[in-house]
């Protein structure tokens, strides 16, 4: 506090009120391979739908990415997705300006990276349109320029989508190539309006093109036919399409025909006329006949078309670009992540990485699938002990595969099973808390057909051991998750998912609470208040069942003057874990007729 040199009052204000915080629990992530979606970026998503709307519908040839986010989005709403490719290119179009023969240019081979475009090739360019994201799917847009307005420097960008064999307008952006705002204050520069904003396209502007110059738009003084001095007639067709609605004129230099937009022509003198703006047939008949050697000429607005071409979506995913993907999870100050959904890969690489990014963040988990070639029993064990083989808490295997009716393709298929453990997972976060067991009839329940095998007992006793967690089928009661192991080989609580989750939750919790105590003075009342706040977060897990008992040492029997001098405080918490009831032994003792219950308990009738 400060020095006081003269009177008066002086206000201040002390925060002892800090509570350990609540952090998420079932926010996931996952990464695979898709049709479309941002590639190669952490995307969060909070629905199915916008899983769809950003990533598309699931195709089977493109691995199980799609059925485990679905799946786990049924239950859970924070899904980061990654998506990865393996050489897949943009498709997109050039657009040029009115000094070009034509509106747009096709491309001699799809971008990889829009963002660095070479203009060069393309002689009166203006700006490129790409497909937001690599892939064929790219193929099935289009766009159309409008509304050129020369004055304001501004025209219209309509992007349309072939969607079920109809193309449908999507999007539409108001533009100019000059930086400036509209009405609403919005900045207008084409860049700035849609890069990150659309999510079917992005553009680049020309820059060594003036910013004056505008996308080719008019046609002037288009020679449509000559006077004879007696044909009052004439038929044929623009030789630029499609015209503009609202922006054609016709004229001998005596009458001018406008056109309503309807695709009817008048003239201001009586005469009358049609005109196709698609394909720019059009028929005129004059008032009175244009003299000979008249031109008749027009002048007209083009809609500009273009078709985007050569999307690629490269070779079949590696476990590189895989692994390329776990990557952007690894460090937890970028993303705050809890489960790690292994969504089908199921090599060996990539799970250990999985597994490598959940211990050195300590606060997920990974949930991982058999192989699908590896579904029985005994082939599940033999894989798990002599080729998967991982020892660690934070990952925990799933298995058999299940059977689902996928509604996009109408068919029936076997998928991987982690999209829905994790799901399981967010369920059980929000019906009870993370430390119950993600298991069981009255949290584990999936909405599947069936299983790629139904495993017995004996195989369940083989399975369960090794650290793998069975789905079971019960007649007439569902299909649930029989199981919560972690992969530790070791016996401890630790190889149980629900104190796995207990951990990771109290770990980070009090470590986000500890670091506004980082720089403080390492004293008795520092420490008293860190062991108040802590004690108060673990009472709170203990009276909604998630501890048996705990105690806090922050005190001087743990932070003598050596550790005081190195700066250091040691903060040791000791738990004794809630612990699931997974083996209920139901006995039923039969008496003679005169036995007292009482005695026979006492005397140990149960233990014998």
């Amino acid at each position: 506090m400060a020095f006081f040199l003269s009177p008066g009052v002086f206000v201040r204000e002390k925060d002892l009120s800090q509570i350990i915080p609540a952090v998420a629990t079932s926010t996931s992530a996952i990464v695979g391979a898709s049709d479309r979606g941002p590639a190669f970026q952490r995307t969060l998503v909070t629905s199915d739908q916008q899983f769809r709307d950003l990533f598309g519908d699931p195709n089977p040839t493109k691995g199980f990415m799609h059925y485990s986010a679905l799946a786990f989005l049924k239950d859970g709403n924070q899904l980061y997705v990654t998506r990865v490719h393996n050489g897949a290119l943009h498709s997109g179009v050039v657009l040029n300006s009115d000094a070009a023969a034509a509106g747009s240019a096709v491309l001699t081979i799809g971008e990889d990276d829009p963002t660095s475009f070479d203009f060069a090739p393309f002689t009166d360019s203006l700006f490129s349109v790409f497909a937001e994201n690599p892939g064929v799917w790219g193929d099935s847009l289009s766009v159309k320029i409008t509304n050129t307005n020369v004055t304001a420097g501004t025209f219209d960008i309509e992007v349309y989508q072939l969607q079920n064999g109809n193309t449908v307008l999507v999007e539409t952006h108001t533009v100019s190539r000059t930086a400036g705002l509209d009405g609403f204050g919005q900045q207008l520069f084409l860049e700035d309006r849609i890069n990150g904003k659309s999510v079917f396209i992005t553009v680049k502007n020309n820059a060594a093109a003036a910013s004056s110059l505008l996308p080719k738009s008019t046609v002037t003084a288009e020679v449509l036919g000559i006077g004879n001095g007696t044909l009052t007639a004439f038929a044929g067709n623009f030789a630029n399409v499609p015209v503009q609605p609202f922006s054609v004129s016709i004229t001998d230099t005596v009458e001018v025909f406008t056109d309503d937009g309807f695709g009817n022509l008048s003239g201001d003198l009586g005469g009358s006329g049609t005109l196709n703006y698609s394909t720019g047939a059009f028929s005129v008949t004059f008032t009175t006949a244009p003299i000979t050697a008249q031109n008749i000429e027009a002048d007209y607005a083009l809609v500009i078309e273009a078709s985007f071409t050569l999307g690629s979506d490269g070779a079949a995913v590696t476990d590189s670009n895989l692994i390329t993907g776990w990557e952007l999870y690894r460090n937890p100050d970028d993303v705050d992540v809890r489960i790690l959904i292994g969504g089908g890969a199921v090599t060996v690489p990539v799970q250990l990485r999985i597994k490598e990014i959940c211990e050195d963040r300590l606060d997920c988990i990974g949930v991982l699938d058999v192989p699908s070639a590896n579904q029985g029993a005994s082939s599940a064990l033999s894989w798990r002990r002599n080729v998967q083989n991982i020892n660690s808490s934070y990952t925990a295997l799933y298995g058999p595969n299940v059977r689902i009716f996928d509604e996009f393709n109408d068919i029936e298929l076997l998928v991987p099973p982690s999209g829905y453990a994790a799901g399981v997972y967010a369920r059980t976060d929000e019906v009870t808390d993370p430390w119950f067991a993600p298991a069981g009839l009255r949290r584990g329940q999936l909405s599947i057909l069936g299983l790629d095998t139904r495993y017995t007992q004996g195989e369940r006793d083989l399975l369960y051991p090794n650290g793998i967690n069975p789905i079971r089928v019960f007649p007439g009661q569902g299909t649930v998750v029989w199981g919560q192991r972690t992969q530790q080989a070791e016996a401890s609580a630790l190889d149980r998912v629900n104190v796995r989750r207990l951990l990771i939750v109290l770990e980070k919790s009090i470590s986000i609470a500890l670091l506004s105590d980082v720089f403080e003075l390492n004293d008795s009342f520092t420490r008293l208040l860190i062991k108040q706040k802590i004690d108060e977060f673990l009472q709170r897990v203990q009276d909604r069942r998630g501890l048996q008992e705990f105690r806090t040492v922050v005190d001087g029997s743990n932070n003598g003057s050596a550790v005081i001098d190195a700066n250091q405080m040691n903060v040791d918490i000791f738990l004794k874990p809630a612990r699931a009831a997974e083996f209920i032994q139901l006995t039923a003792v039969i008496t003679r007729s005169g036995a007292s219950f009482d005695e026979l308990i006492a005397g140990g009738a149960l233990s014998a």
